[in-house]
């Protein structure tokens, strides 16, 4: 047995658990450093992998406890500052709990910090609508409109009774299909803002967008380090892996010294209305870096995601420095960042390049002036001598594009579009589509606007709306910038049914934003057209705990499904384990992971994680019902058909204790289920009631068609496929073809049913699982079973790349 001399070797876990049991909350909250084994993994060691789960689990809710408890009793001596420090220190931990958020407002009230208690009510309204599409429990809005309206009072601390509990984050409604234009479904730049991203960078004193730069951070060798000896000797004498590839430290990104961030510049006027002056400045430096294809710069939208993250989080830790924040954020190795001061009626401009790897400051401009009523010939001026005097560090080239004049918009049409940007990232796309339109209506020369009314359209299912602003847009596409071109490129492929055209575009936005969602979504094209090793790659290549690839799920779904598609389960399960390790409380994640076990044949894990979803909240996607499907799926494809079918039940179960109206609404899952489950008549029942409210719909048509030629009624799946043929309407994604294929394998026409697939294939249709209609996947769907072992099927199926 291997244990630690502490008089040699110290270890915080040791001490964690040690001042715990000795009653020392604040000692133990010290030395809690962030979860156990963060980032740390073992190939192929499953039982280690749970172990750690756990534990990391148990000392982080051992650390919220002794939070509370410190928070509690500063709150009962009316120490409002240490209140607030621990209450905030919880909220940190616990950032959707409506009740810590609720304490730490009335700490702050407490303590005179009303402006705080309402941003800590705004960000946390941004969390819960970002992550769960939720809003926040009517206790907090109450509370922040309270404070809004009504003049500052001393209030008594609030305390709570022993035992009282207060109501927890609002459950988000669900959200029944992702997004498909995939690469602008974006995560909030309010996303999960955790202790470590606020002290990413270490500062000596406050600063700002525009401040000085920062000494370089020290070295800290964190979690990683500290928690995994103990973790290692406790597991068996596996210490000798503890190389030095332990010892780097952790969260500490890669900053590429050709990569280029452009900072909203900062208001210092004291006027909040020329608050878009800062972002205007700020996307038309970057609008003219991004039109010379020449350097590495951080896109308009990722660059907005990460400064509203970067925001958030320095209003929580007023030490940290944005600068450097932000370049760990984007892994820019260059920022420019600036500020404008009002005098009489000019506005002042002035700004910095930083290297923010060395924390120098390469160059500085001269103050700009013009009118506050019309910036934007300084604004252009400033983009100007930025490129200019980018050249001598970047490529000379840059000084030939210094010298070509730019054609800005209107400042009313830009601050139009500058609303619209900030609700667009947010995916609230009929919201942003008011405000692009008001851009257009002010300056019909600026085209932007009409792009991203464009993909909002698309979003949004409108297709023959987006179709049309994309054609037009294309009449006028050399005045877009290459990036903007490839965005124009992706949505009209997309919506021409085009994966290899869209496949294209991707990997030339990727080209010009590396590190940006157009990067994930080249990855995501590739596994689209079955090449999951070029999406592996392409994936790899991406940090997904930064900038504003951070929090989208659609990352590790294709990661994971990538594995699957080549049968690499362990390293599935891995990747699945880190995603849920990051987004514990996340039920997307616990389906991967699920996914992956059913593929292994783990079924006593399966189980595990299936009560684990239903220990959350319901409402939150995918629901208990459709994860125990999509799992009874994998289980029956990999030979487990009698843990399938008692999932299966399981599922209906669930289902058929929603209340009516909610079984209402899932009467197509349950349809589902029962087909799946070969409950024929059940499925039967609920499809001809689906399909007589909604005759048109394909899916519907589909499975009665499905149906009818298991039971053996070959007329009327003749009908129905003849009916699937003549479908001519766009944007079916080869969703018809697909339906044909299935009525014909089960009508015993396997070489047909292959030529149909590859039909569909050709009309848009993915060999990963579907977005427009998520049930329908290759990989899982019983009626396509018989194709198995058909070889041209075998080969069909096959990965490419």
């Amino acid at each position: 047995e291997l244990r630690f001399n502490p008089r040699v070797v110290q270890c915080d876990v040791i001490a964690f658990e040690e001042a715990l049991a000795t009653g020392d909350a604040e000692r133990a909250v010290e030395l809690y450093a962030g979860p156990f084994l963060d980032g740390f993994f073992l190939s192929q060691a499953p039982e280690f992998e749970r172990w750690a789960e756990g534990e990391r689990e148990r000392f982080r809710r051992a650390c919220c406890k002794a939070l509370e408890g410190l928070a509690e009793a500063a709150t009962a001596r009316d120490d409002s500052s240490s209140a607030v420090e621990w209450w905030r220190r919880l909220a940190a931990e616990e950032p959707y709990n409506a009740r810590v958020t609720l304490r730490l407002m009335k700490a702050l009230e407490a303590g005179g910090d009303r402006a705080g208690a309402l941003q800590q009510a705004r960000v946390h309204t941004l969390l819960l609508q970002e992550e769960f599409e939720a809003e926040p429990d009517p206790q907090v809005t109450a509370l922040a409109e309270r404070l809004r309206t009504e003049p500052a009072v001393r209030i008594e601390p609030d305390r709570e009774r022993p035992g009282e509990e207060g109501n927890g984050a609002a459950d988000p409604q669900p959200v029944a299909l992702p997004l498909r234009l995939d690469s602008i479904a974006v995560p909030s730049a309010s996303a999960s803002v955790t202790e470590a991203d606020k002290h990413a960078a270490v500062a000596t004193e406050p600063r700002s967008w525009a401040g000085i730069p920062t000494p370089m951070p020290r070295w800290n060798f964190g979690p990683r380090f500290r928690w995994v000896a103990l973790a290692l000797l406790a597991f068996g004498g596996l210490a000798v892996l503890l190389t030095a590839s332990l010892l780097r430290r952790t969260g500490s990104p890669t900053l590429h010294p050709q990569r280029l961030v452009v900072a909203p510049f900062e208001n210092r006027t004291g006027d909040p209305a020329l608050d878009p002056v800062g972002s205007m400045a700020a996307d038309w430096i970057t609008h003219g870096l991004s039109r010379t294809a020449i350097v590495d710069v951080v896109t308009r939208h990722a660059a907005l995601v990460s400064a509203n993250r970067v925001r958030a989080a320095a209003s929580e830790t007023p030490d940290l420095d944005p600068i450097r924040a932000l370049s760990e954020e984007t892994g820019a190795g260059l920022v420019i960042s600036g500020a404008y001061y009002l005098n009489g009626d000019s506005l002042h401009f002035q700004a910095q390049i930083t290297d923010a790897r060395h924390s120098t400051t390469l160059w500085a401009v001269e103050p700009i002036a013009a009118g506050v009523s019309a910036p934007m010939p300084a604004i252009e001026l400033l983009r100007q001598r930025t490129l200019a005097a980018l050249a001598p560090v970047l490529d000379t080239r840059l000084a030939a594009h210094a010298r070509l004049a730019s054609q800005p918009p209107t400042y009313e049409a830009y601050r139009a579009y500058a609303e619209g940007m900030e609700i667009f990232i947010e995916s609230r796309w009929r919201e942003s589509i008011e405000h692009f339109e008001r851009a257009l209506a002010l300056d019909s020369t600026y085209l932007l606007p009409r792009l991203l009314i464009g993909i909002a359209y698309a979003n949004l299912d409108a297709n023959g709306v987006a179709d049309s602003i994309g054609r037009e847009l294309n009449e006028s596409r050399e005045r877009l910038g290459p990036y903007d071109r490839a965005l124009l490129d992706l949505m009209m492929s997309w919506l021409g049914d085009d994966r290899a055209a869209m496949y294209e575009a991707a990997k030339r936005a990727a080209a010009l934003a590396p590190g940006s969602l157009p990067h994930v979504q080249w990855g995501i094209e590739a596994a689209r057209l079955n090449r999951p090793r070029e999406a592996i790659e392409i994936l790899s290549q991406i940090d997904p705990t930064r900038g504003e690839v951070r929090g989208w799920a659609l990352y590790w779904r294709y990661l994971t499904q990538a594995h699957h598609m080549l049968g690499n389960h362990r390293r599935e399960l891995q990747e699945a384990r880190r995603a849920r390790a990051l987004h514990p409380d996340d039920p997307v994640y616990l389906l991967l992971e699920a996914q992956a076990l059913a593929a292994l044949g783990r079924l006593g894990e399966v189980e595990e994680v299936v009560n684990a979803r239903l220990s959350l909240s319901e409402q939150k996607y995918p629901h208990p019902g459709q994860l125990m499907l999509w799992v009874a799926d994998e289980l029956r494809v990999h030979g487990h058909t009698d843990a399938a079918r008692k999932l299966y039940t399981r599922a209906i179960g669930w289902y058929r204790a929603r209340p009516a109206e909610e079984q209402e609404r899932y009467r197509a899952q349950i349809g589902h289920a029962h087909r799946f489950a070969e409950e024929w008549r059940e499925a039967r029942a609920l499809f001809e009631q689906l399909a007589a409210e909604e005759p048109e719909n394909i899916a519907y048509q589909g499975a009665l068609g499905v149906l009818a030629a298991r039971r053996g009624d070959r007329v009327e799946a003749e009908r129905i496929a003849a009916w699937l043929a003549a479908r001519r309407e766009p944007y079916l994604w080869g969703n018809h073809s697909y339906w044909r294929a299935c009525i014909a394998v089960q009508l015993g026409r396997k070489a047909e049913a292959v030529t149909l697939l590859r039909e569909a294939f050709g009309q848009g249709m993915w060999y990963t699982r579907q977005a427009s209609w998520p049930w329908l996947h290759l990989h899982t769907d019983p009626c396509l079973g018989p194709l198995r072992d058909y070889r041209p099927f075998r080969e069909l199926m096959r990965p490419k790349g």
